[in-house]
């Protein structure tokens, strides 16, 4: 509140021993002092903590606790895609040794591979 008092233009008026010039500039500078006179923002800013305790740090948990599940389900499927991946590839090796290739330029192994053919059929 006080940011958008600071803002206008009667807030700019002041006198020589820096009290304001406009009414409603003092009437709220009454208010923010008596408020913080009477320890009334400490009060508020208790409130304020108190909230944060109750609500806001119960929802950081499950928060937490969520990112966790969900951490421990990708490293689950990234394990997974691992096992995966090494089970095709020793299905690749199999699939070359039973061909009698090394597997490591499939195109130039196969072009070989064709012409032996003409060999093998005759």
């Amino acid at each position: 509140m006080s940011q958008l008092i600071s803002k206008s233009k009667e807030s700019t008026d002041k006198t020589l021993f820096g009290k304001y010039t406009s009414e409603r500039m003092r009437t709220w500078e009454n208010i923010k002092n008596t408020y913080e006179k009477n320890n009334v923002h400490i009060a508020e800013s208790a409130s304020q903590f108190v909230h944060i305790v109750k609500y806001e740090i119960n929802t950081l948990k499950r928060s937490i606790e969520s990112q966790k599940k969900q951490n421990q389900e990708l490293n689950r499927k990234a394990n997974e895609q691992l096992k995966n991946a090494n089970d095709f590839k020793s299905q690749y090796q199999k699939a070359c040794r039973e061909m009698n290739i090394q597997g490591d330029d499939l195109r130039v192994e196969l072009e070989n591979l064709i012409k032996d053919l003409p060999g093998i059929f005759d």
